[in-house]
Formats: structure tokens, sequence, C-alpha cells
């Protein structure tokens, strides 16, 4: 949700320009889509994911997923508890890269449109040495569309793993192939682009 932030004659706090402030406001009904603000209360700063690039970089990578996956005013109550988790999480993990692409992995099953799995989509098959991932689903070789990329075993249980461990501190000291991060953050952005 975009704020325009209008005080006429009260000092603006620092934390209303702050970039990762969680807070709550108060809105009350305005005319058409403007609603004038009541109340801010701060609760989170996040003043730790600061201190390390590696952190930021996670989390805006987080919110960025966020931001594109979401249309404006859409609830979504889950996704932004999950969202809170992370933003905590961050500042203490190993591998802040890795909470960055959990969370992609879990913004697509949030969105419905994730799909990938050890079988193909199409013919039920286990998959052997590869699996092609297009749309947010597997696919063999021989059934895999043209714009398909492809996942070795390696990388398919660590994105699966990514995807549904619900234990954040193993999340974070997951070791990752290492090619893994851009190929989800491609299949993420094919996603909700394509």
């Amino acid at each position: 949700m975009d704020f325009f932030v209008c005080q006429k004659t009260k000092k603006i706090s620092h934390f209303l320009i702050s970039p990762l402030t969680h807070a709550e406001f108060v809105l009350r009904p305005g005319k058409g889509e403007l609603y004038p603000c009541e109340e801010i209360s701060p609760l989170s700063s996040f003043l730790k994911i600061r201190e390390k690039i590696e952190s930021f970089e996670a989390a805006f990578h987080i919110l960025n997923a966020l931001t594109l996956s979401q249309y404006p005013h859409k609830s979504g109550p889950y996704l932004y508890d999950l969202l809170i988790r992370y933003l905590h999480e961050i500042p203490s993990s190993p591998n802040a890269q890795n909470l960055a692409t959990s969370f992609l992995l879990k913004t697509l099953r949030h969105e419905g449109i994730f799909g990938l799995s050890e079988v193909c989509t199409t013919c039920q098959t286990l998959l052997g040495n590869t699996c092609y991932a297009y749309g947010g689903e597997s696919y063999c070789f021989d059934h895999s569309p043209s714009h398909a990329f492809a996942l070795s075993p390696e990388e398919l249980h660590s994105l699966l793993f990514l995807a549904f461990c619900r234990i954040l501190p193993d999340i974070s000291h997951h070791i990752a192939p290492l090619l893994l991060h851009k190929k989800v953050h491609d299949l993420f952005h094919l996603s909700f682009h394509a």
C-alpha cells in the first residue's frame, strides 16, 4: 500500500521515512481512494537488517517479491505474517539468501502457482537425472516446454526443501547448490511476468 504523508503542524517522525519499518496505521474512509491517516504506531524498525549488506539485499528481495506478487489492497494475512517472521530471522541468519529464496518459493505456493515435484506433470513418471521447470511445474525431458530450465536432482531436492520447510534456522543453515538462487529468482519472475 502506498502512503502519502502530509502534516501541516506536526514534525514528521524519522520512522515514517525510514525503510523497513513495520507499523500499524489507523486509517479512516476518505474521498475516493485517499484514506486519511489517524494514527501510526511503529512496531519494529528492523535495525539489525541494516548492519550487513547480505541481510539488506535479502530483505530487499523479499519485499520486492511481495510487491510483484500482491495486488494493492489484497488481503494476505498469512503471507504478511510470514514476511514479518522472515524479516526478524534475517539478521541472525548465516545465509540470508536462503531465506529470500525460500520466501519466493513460499509466495509461489501461496498464490497457487507452485507445482514442482519429483514427478512429471504430464506423464507422472519419476524424474531421474534432470527436472525441467516451467510455469511452476515439473516436466521430464520428453514433455518439457521449450522455455523450461533444467534442475539437477540436487537442485530440485534443495528447492523442495526451501519451499516446504517451516523451521527458519534450518532454512538458514541449508547448503543450496550454487545456481539454485538464480534459478528460483528466474522462476519467480517468469511466473509473475508471463
